[in-house]
Parts: C-alpha cells; structure tokens; sequence
C-alpha cells in the first residue's frame, strides 16, 4: 500500500461521519447532531425552537412540540448521516471504478420486460 492509498482513505475516512454521534448530541440538544453532519443552518434553526419549548415547556404545547422535535431530529440526523456517508462512498467507488457507473442493473423492471418481450 503506497502512501497515496493510505492518504487517500484517511481523507474518506475523515469526511465520514458517525451516525451515533450524530443521534447522541441530538439526544443532548436538539439540532447539534445536524451541525455535525454539516447542515449548521437546520441544526440553529432546531436549537433556536428547542431552547424556546423548553423555557415555555411549563405550557404544555410547547412541552410536546419539544418532545416531538427531540425524536424527529434524532431519527432524520442519523438518516441525514447515513445517506451521505453512502454518497461520499459511491462517488469514490465510482471513481476508482468508472467502467462500473456505466453498466444497466440486471435487476431492474425496464430490463425484465425487454428479456421476456425477446
């Protein structure tokens, strides 16, 4: 392994992000775990209406719509990582494999009706 490959995958592994983190600083605030993986403007816009539920929480609505963000931004960040990490990887295995990107899917519904119309 040359020192291009080793630099090349610590600069993949750099620009991964881990899910759990990610769900973690959410679990601690609301929208952290969104300017982890990068979308710093969602992340203040949901730890703005966070720290509002919560100074307000004594009103009962805002309690739940606290609760309700809490859960949702936990289960979109670790989707939001999850989707990106698989983006950074494609686009590196398409790079190393241009030939690759190129080729139809066996499996795809065009392809099975073109085979059972010959």
């Amino acid at each position: 392994m040359s020192i291009q490959d080793t630099l090349h995958s610590e600069r993949i592994r750099n620009q991964l992000k881990n899910n759990m983190i990610g769900v973690f600083l959410n679990f601690i605030l609301p929208g952290l775990g969104h300017c982890y993986a990068g979308k710093v403007m969602f992340g203040l816009i949901f730890m703005l209406i966070s720290v509002v539920c919560i100074f307000t929480a004594f009103l009962i609505v805002p309690g739940i719509i606290y609760l309700g963000i809490w859960i949702w931004t936990m289960v979109a960040v670790n989707r939001l990582i999850k989707n990106n990490n698989e983006q950074i990887l494609s686009k590196e295995l398409a790079a190393l494999n241009p030939e690759e990107g190129t080729k139809p899917l066996a499996n795809t519904a065009e392809n099975t009706t073109v085979n059972e119309a010959n």
